[in-house]
């Protein structure tokens, strides 16, 4: 007998719904298994007690979110504590969100002091659902992290459906690098996948 706890585990970056758990045990007779789960967006601020324990049974359809997951159990060994069950295998089914895809043919417009980039929109992420984006944007290939720009640090959230953006406070002579990811206004988190990369260079001749 004894209990086991998994490590957390990451089902997704943008979040999972649990639906249900298979186990390959051995569970002799006067002996028992009982499954438990958590779950959360992160598990930095995890101990034994947060988040609560859910029971779970193997095969049973459940609806638990999050994107973090935990699993545990305790085994119960028979009357005289000579005979245990075993766990040998848990596998976890789950549906992952899904998120917009990225915009495409993005265009870097350099202009003085200021880059304008522009995208068109990619089908297939709900109909009816309106669309932000985030810009990235830094002063190496890859490396979003800039800071100078006067709308804000990357990533700079745009809060609407218009794909074009005008970034000011750039440095003249200075190249910067881009890249776009879509997501629901109606959840900003649940951003999809970056954009090709794009550049420019401000100038005061343009």
């Amino acid at each position: 007998g004894g209990r086991f706890v998994s490590e957390p585990v990451c089902l997704s970056e943008t979040g999972a719904t649990l639906s249900s758990i298979e186990v390959v045990e051995n569970v002799p007779s006067q002996t028992e298994i009982e499954y438990f789960i958590r779950s959360g967006e992160n598990c930095f601020n995890w101990n034994e007690n947060y988040p609560t324990w859910e029971p779970i049974n193997p095969g049973e359809d459940v609806a638990i979110e999050g994107k973090y997951f935990q699993l545990a159990a305790d085994l119960f060994p028979d009357g005289g504590g000579k005979t245990s069950p075993s766990v040998t295998e848990i596998k976890l089914f789950y549906e992952v969100e899904e998120t917009p895809l990225p915009p495409y043919r993005v265009k870097a417009v350099a202009g003085n002091g200021e880059i304008t980039l522009c995208w068109d929109v990619a089908i297939g992420f709900g109909n009816s659902e309106k669309l932000g984006y985030y810009i990235y944007y830094g002063e190496k290939p890859g490396e979003y992290l800039g800071t100078v720009a006067t709308e804000g640090n990357s990533p700079i959230f745009v809060d609407s459906t218009e794909s074009s953006y005008t970034i000011s406070g750039l440095e003249n002579g200075r190249i910067y690098y881009f890249a776009i990811s879509a997501c629901p206004l109606s959840n900003p988190d649940l951003q999809g996948e970056l954009s090709t990369e794009v550049y420019a260079r401000p100038s005061s001749r343009l």
